[in-house]
C-alpha cells in the first residue's frame, strides 16, 4: 500500500467536496457523497454498508452504524466503511488489484483511508507545524479524530518520534515507524508518573531526547499518552 498515493486520493476527493480545513466530518463526508448514515441500535458490529430500495428499480447506499458513546468512534467507523466503498478505487491508485486483495488486504486498505481521511495529510502537517505537533491543540482542530489515531499518524510524519498510551496505568500500546519499539526507559516512565498523578500535561527535555505527555482522564478511565521524540531529528 503507498500512503503517499492514498493520501492524495484522499486530497483530491476533499477538493471535489470543497472540503478546505479541519474538522474533517465523515458523517457529512458520506452524504455529501449520497449515503444514507442511520443509527441501528439493533447491530452488534460497528458498521456495514447496505443498499436501500428508493423505488420499483432504485437502490441508495447507505451505511448503518451501532449507538455509541464516543463521538469519535462514529467518526472513525463511518470514514472505514466509506473506504470499503472506495475499495476498487483505492486498490487500483495503490498498485493492487481489488480482485488479488485478501479480506486482510480490504481491512488495512479501508483503516488506512479512514485515518487519512480524518487526519488529511496537508492540514495535519500545516496545523502540527503551527502548534509545535502539541497533541491537545491538534485534538482540538481534528475534533473528529480520537487522541490515539492522531499520536499514530504523528509517527508517520515526525522523525524519530515513539508515542506510548498507557491505559488505567498499565501499557497499551507503543508506536514507532521505524526500528525496534523499545521498553519504556526511565525518563519517560517518569514523565508519564508525574502526568498521571497531577492530572495535567508535562514536558520533560533530557540529553538527546525530549519528552511530553498528556492526560485524557475520564471519570471511568485514565488514559496518558506520551510522545518521545529524538531531539538528533527535527520535531
Amino acid at each position: 500500500m503507498c500512503a503517499e498515493q492514498l493520501d492524495d486520493f484522499v486530497r483530491s476527493l476533499l477538493d471535489q467536496l470543497a472540503v478546505e480545513r479541519p474538522p474533517v466530518d465523515a458523517v457529512g463526508i458520506a452524504r455529501l457523497l449520497g449515503i444514507v448514515v442511520a443509527v441501528d441500535s439493533r447491530m452488534t458490529g460497528r458498521a456495514r454498508r447496505v443498499r436501500l430500495a428508493v423505488g420499483p428499480a432504485e437502490t441508495r447506499p447507505a451505511i448503518y452504524v451501532r449507538p455509541e458513546p464516543r463521538a469519535e468512534r462514529r467518526q472513525w467507523a463511518v470514514a472505514h466503511e466509506l473506504g470499503e466503498h472506495f475499495a476498487a478505487d483505492l486498490f487500483e491508485v495503490t498498485g493492487l488489484h481489488e480482485s488479488e486483495a485478501t479480506a486482510e488486504d480490504r481491512e488495512r486498505m479501508a483503516n488506512a483511508f479512514a485515518e487519512a481521511l480524518l487526519l488529511p495529510r496537508d492540514q495535519f502537517l500545516a496545523e502540527g507545524a503551527s502548534c509545535d505537533w502539541d497533541l491537545a491543540a491538534l485534538k482540538e482542530r481534528f475534533a473528529t479524530a480520537s487522541h490515539e489515531l492522531i499520536a499514530r499518524r504523528m509517527v508517520a510524519f515526525v522523525p524519530g518520534l515513539h508515542v506510548t498510551i498507557v491505559d488505567n496505568g498499565l501499557l497499551h500500546a507503543r508506536y514507532a515507524a521505524f526500528g525496534r519499539r523499545a521498553p519504556l526507559e526511565p525518563g519517560e516512565r517518569e514523565v508519564l508518573r508525574r502526568c498521571a498523578e497531577s492530572g495535567l500535561p508535562q514536558e520533560w527535555g533530557l540529553e538527546h531526547v525530549r519528552l511530553r505527555a498528556w492526560p485524557i482522564h475520564e471519570p471511568d478511565h485514565r488514559r496518558e499518552i506520551l510522545i518521545t521524540q529524538w531531539t538528533d531529528a527535527d520535531f
